[in-house]
């Protein structure tokens, strides 16, 4: 077991400190050295003067004065001057005397790279004309591999339920850690049985990405869902009413630490016919709070909504026109909507905005269908941005 992991050791020591004679592990000439992070490899540069060290931190250094003279490259040899290569891209900070690079993705196992330490180009840079006379040798090395940490899981699947339409619009794909760019589609499936199904999604090479990286949108491809179009008639629609399909996110799926999943994921959902009706506000059911209280408003409505356009969507006005501050959560199979305030609940009347761009798992909004018939006349004038819904909240308790 010790010889296993020798060449590893060997490797971060030589790395950090050299073979030669003037770069022994107890040298105090200014250095590049690779570390262990949190997320994998850094790299740090050691012995450099503290006065050095103020003159960085005075300057408050942008990102691109970073690159200019600690830059860090693919490859084994330093790009030549004028060419277009660029620098990689991660966070700089000075922590207890030393710089640390810490890269925006992490390192990949038995890839080259190559980090200098350009003292010219931070003179230049620094607003005090500080000269110091430092020389740091470039480090080319070799990211080693490390274990890997598969904890990162789906989280949760939207729509919940193991029901869904045959029209279904999308999926919401919640992972526990933000995950690696890349095409999600080479790893995330759609069965019918053990056949799979061809290209059921819109495949963005890149992911459709909430600002985290936890959340992917997968929108089932829109020419097989609307009726009498190309796609539709040529492959025919994606969901059949009755059938059974699992949604599969494999293991080999990479979190942004590198590390694959825990575990493959499948959700198993069936089939049934298409929803071809728009969301009904005069049939969703609303349950006014106690004044006095922070219990929840609650809206029961009348169809399973779009679990990301709920939360976004639906606004609380108190008496005075301001907004309800508190915390939302759509549950129950996207059927049921809670608000519960910040603040305890005040006797008046209140009022719900409700952004008529909302949908339906099918897509369908208020007054406006998915799949249009478009040759009617279409009247989008008729449909207001807003409905707007009014309830009260009585004294002494009552609602």
């Amino acid at each position: 077991m010790v010889l296993q992991f020798f060449p590893l050791v060997l490797l971060y020591f030589f790395a950090a400190f050299g073979t030669g004679p003037e770069q022994g592990p107890f040298s105090t000439q200014p250095r590049i050295v690779v570390a262990a992070g949190p997320r994998g490899v850094v790299l740090e540069v050691r012995q450099l003067p503290a006065g050095l060290l103020e003159s960085i931190k005075r300057t408050r250094l942008n990102s691109r004065q970073w690159r200019r003279f600690f830059p860090v490259f693919t490859g084994h040899l330093l790009p030549e001057e004028n060419t277009n290569k660029h620098a990689m891209l991660g966070s700089y900070t000075i922590d207890g005397g030393l710089i640390k690079f810490v890269p925006r993705f992490p390192f990949q196992a038995g890839m080259a790279y190559t980090a200098t330490f350009r003292t010219s180009e931070l003179i230049k840079i620094l607003a005090d004309k500080t000269t110091f006379d430092l020389d740091v040798a470039p480090l080319s090395f070799e990211a080693p591999a490390r274990e890997h940490l598969s904890t990162t899981t789906v989280e949760a699947v939207y729509p919940s339920s193991d029901i869904v339409h045959a029209n279904l619009l999308k999926f919401y794909i919640f992972f526990s850690s933000p995950m690696a760019e890349g095409n999600p589609h080479e790893f995330i499936h759609l069965y019918k049985g053990k056949e799979k199904v061809a290209l059921p999604f819109v495949e963005v090479k890149t992911g459709l990405w909430d600002g985290k990286g936890q959340r992917l949108t997968l929108f089932f491809h829109p020419g097989r869902l609307k009726r009498e179009v190309g796609p539709n008639l040529a492959l025919g629609p994606i969901l059949r009413a009755g059938g059974t399909y699992r949604l599969v996110v494999n293991s080999a799926m990479r979190d942004r630490s590198g590390n694959p999943l825990a575990e493959t994921f499948e959700k198993e959902f069936r089939v049934v016919a298409a929803d071809r009706e728009s969301p009904e506000v005069d049939a969703w059911r609303f349950v006014s709070p106690a004044a006095g209280t922070r219990a929840p408003l609650q809206i029961q409505f009348d169809e399973a909504l779009d679990q990301a356009l709920a939360l976004r969507f639906l606004t609380v006005l108190d008496p005075h026109g301001d907004l309800v501050d508190g915390e939302v959560h759509v549950g129950s199979g996207e059927t049921v909507w809670r608000l519960a305030p910040t603040a305890p609940w005040t006797a008046g009347e209140y009022k719900i905005q409700i952004n008529s761009n909302i949908e339906d798992l099918a897509g369908n909004r208020l007054g406006q269908l998915f799949e249009a018939n478009l040759t009617r006349e279409m009247k989008p004038a008729a449909i207001q941005p807003f409905v707007t819904k009014t309830f009260r909240i009585g004294p002494g308790g009552k609602s």
